[in-house]
């Protein structure tokens, strides 16, 4: 009976999983989870250098950049990105930039947070069911 109920609890979580890639897949159907992994990087250490991403998320610099990019108000080529983060010159040593969450990047990261939220409420409360 416990280990039946630690099945269905762990298939929660996978599912509170997949419907947080669904919400990034609202707004980039085709997104690779490095720019996802990117995202959430700098959501939960905003101000971070790109160095400091790099190394966070095992990509190398110029993945890095090139998902950061992605993820800015413009993408390579001037084509338009997805606005959800910044990159600003470090105030300390312009050489280097620190990424930051746009307007939109901070109501996407709150909308993710209430949508997980409710999935687990709801998963809650249909386990009080059973």
């Amino acid at each position: 009976m416990i280990t039946a109920i630690k099945k269905q609890l762990d298939k929660a979580k996978l599912h509170r999983y997949y419907r947080m890639i669904e919400e990034f897949r609202t707004i980039d159907p085709d997104m690779p989870v490095q720019q996802i992994a990117t995202f959430l990087f700098v959501a939960t250490r905003e101000g971070s250098s790109v160095k400091a991403i790099s190394a966070g998320t095992g990509q190398v610099s110029s993945s890095t950049s090139r998902n950061i990019a992605a993820l800015s108000k413009y993408h390579r080529l001037n084509k338009p990105g997805l606005d959800l983060i910044e990159a600003r010159e470090d105030p300390a040593d312009r050489r280097y930039k620190t990424v930051h969450l746009t307007p939109k990047g901070h109501m996407f990261a709150e909308n993710l947070i209430y949508k997980i939220e409710t999935t687990e409420e709801k998963e809650k409360g249909e386990s009080k069911e059973l």
